[in-house]
């Protein structure tokens, strides 16, 4: 074999071993750029489920050392999604917001531990699933060590305790409502399950049985004119003297 076929038979070689070499490292950066595409997708999803718990949470908790913890954790998925993508603007717009959310924790002011009443079947089926993600998430922080126990316990023990009490308000103030629209019928249902919902829970709490007292002179007086004066001026405010 004359040295010019000899030299371009190690010409292709290089070639081809080249190209696969090449072609092996493109793959790698394709593999490399799909995981972080994962990562990012995986804690934006996770900073969504984040921001809906908050919304939740300052509805129907109000509990600013609460809030505080979430916002910390939504600032973490944030810096994590700003390494991961430096270069995207929505990274640093919801880094700003996040530390912003401190203002709005501050604000809250007398309304804090005052949560709202769930005004419709959706209102309280959303809180009770928020609720219970949060719950999922204090356990989580505490068994890696990021909460004390102890505020984790007291944590998932008050909202425990305020999703059932903002169920029965809620049942109480639509049923209410509808002896108000002159439908005593569906009044009685609402008022019976708010009833049924503190007699079947295991939670003892100071003034249950008042609670419960209330609602059955409620039921009672419904078809009676004076209902209202049986209607407790004061809800079954989680934040006052009950405790879960």
């Amino acid at each position: 074999m004359s040295f010019f076929a000899v030299f371009a038979s190690l010409l292709l070689l290089s070639l081809i071993f080249g190209g696969l070499y090449i072609s092996r490292i493109a793959a790698k950066r394709e593999e490399a750029e799909r995981q972080v595409k994962t990562r990012i997708r995986q804690h934006k999803s996770r900073q969504a489920e984040l921001e809906e718990l908050f919304t939740t949470l300052c509805a129907y908790d109000r509990n600013p050392d609460l809030l505080l913890t979430i916002q910390k954790l939504m600032l973490k998925e944030a810096e994590l999604i700003g390494r991961l993508a430096p270069n995207s603007a929505d990274g640093l717009d919801n880094l700003d917001y996040y530390k912003g959310l401190s203002e709005a924790i501050e604000s809250l002011g007398d309304n804090a531990n005052r949560p709202d009443i769930p005004g419709s079947d959706r209102q309280i089926n959303i809180m009770k699933r928020h609720f219970a993600r949060t719950i999922k998430v204090l356990r989580s922080l505490a068994d890696h060590g990021d909460l004390p126990e102890l505020s984790a316990h007291e944590h998932i023990k008050r909202l425990r305790h305020n999703s059932l009490i903002l169920e029965v308000d809620a049942y109480k103030d639509q049923g209410i409502k509808a002896h108000d629209n002159g439908d005593l019928t569906t009044a009685g249902a609402y008022l019976k399950h708010a009833k049924d919902l503190l007699l079947q829970s295991d939670s003892h709490f100071e003034n249950k049985t008042r609670h419960i007292k209330e609602i059955s002179r409620m039921i009672a007086g419904l078809y009676s004119s004076e209902f209202h004066q049986q209607t407790p001026s004061d809800k079954a405010n989680p934040s006052s003297t009950d405790k879960g």
